[in-house]
């Protein structure tokens, strides 16, 4: 059996948190990632071809409407956790 290393066991666990998607309001590509699990590259892609919402630039940042993505995903057939 393989032993992950400290990177990668924090990579792991970065990604493995179950925070419910917000219900309105921006989000940054590491929050958008947590719910949509692709690389930066592809996402980038999607956007690039038009099959994912654009970002929102503010300055130098990258945001995305929750509500944009929110329809993404519900159109993809994903279930999305809701905050209580």
């Amino acid at each position: 059996m393989k032993t992950l290393s400290p990177a990668q066991i924090d990579a792991s666990q970065k990604y493995n948190t179950a925070q419910p998607m917000p219900m309105e309001g921006l989000m940054r590509v590491d929050q958008v990632l947590m719910h949509f699990p692709v690389s930066k590259a592809q996402l980038y892609q999607m956007i690039a071809e038009e099959s994912f919402p654009r970002q929102i630039k503010i300055g130098r940042s990258s945001f995305w409407d929750v509500v944009e993505v929110r329809k993404f995903l519900k159109n993809a057939g994903a279930t999305i956790s809701v905050p209580e």
